[in-house]
């Protein structure tokens, strides 16, 4: 599942990345911030 996580990031949430979405920096941040923090097991 992490895996998939940062796929979805890397295209969907990076800066410039292929299919950006438009979010704000907050939400940006806290999602980078979710996924660093990532245990497997718990999602």
């Amino acid at each position: 599942m992490a895996a998939k996580a940062k796929r979805i990031y890397e295209e969907f949430l990076t800066t410039e990345g292929p299919r950006e979405v438009n979010i704000d920096h907050f939400t940006k941040d806290v999602t980078l911030r979710n996924l660093v923090e990532l245990v497997p097991g718990h999602i």
